[in-house]
């Protein structure tokens, strides 16, 4: 889920970090270095499931940081690669963040505002919704068996969220 915020470091010589993360065709995604140590200097490249290049990025608006918007052409894996821009540059001191964050809102669910467009689930899968605006409601429908007791848990939820789960009946 987003953001995806990682710490890397330049170990070695000629080191590159390597981050795969599932994009959605047409969504915009912000992919930028932060926190670097002093002598850090990164480049960032987006590629495909191929390896073929798709975007390449050496310095952001706070240099040596990278940092670029990127709207994804494919649906599916694509590899954030991170490199030294001075490949000898190397040492476990070597650190930065890696944050990759989509600039749209992404719901796989769709509309799901009202209990008429409520999304199904089942016991024993895990769901993910999206708050794509302030005030955001996502419908779920459950079908349970009668004295059965079920647990439904919010879980990984942005510290930034507010959250009430309420249950009603079909009938």
């Amino acid at each position: 889920s987003f953001p995806v915020t990682q710490d890397h470091a330049f170990c070695t010589a000629n080191d590159a970090d390597w981050v795969r993360f599932e994009a959605a065709q047409g969504v915009a995604y912000r992919i930028e270095t932060r926190n670097l140590l002093p002598g850090v200097d990164t480049v960032v490249s987006v590629h495909d499931a191929t390896g073929a290049q798709l975007a390449e990025n050496d310095e952001g608006p706070f240099p040596p940081a990278a940092r670029f918007d990127w709207t994804s052409t494919v649906a599916g894996t694509v590899w954030v690669r991170v490199r030294p821009y001075d490949p000898t540059q190397s040492s476990p001191r070597h650190q930065y963040q890696l944050r990759i964050r989509p600039l749209t809102c992404v719901d796989a669910w769709g509309d799901n505002s009202t209990a008429a467009l409520a999304s199904p689930v089942s016991a024993g899968n895990q769901t993910t919704f999206a708050a794509c605006a302030n005030g955001t409601t996502n419908w779920i429908a459950f079908t349970g068996t009668a004295n059965t007791f079920y647990r439904l848990e919010l879980v990984n939820v942005s510290r930034q969220m507010f959250l009430q789960m309420q249950a009603y009946a079909s009938d």
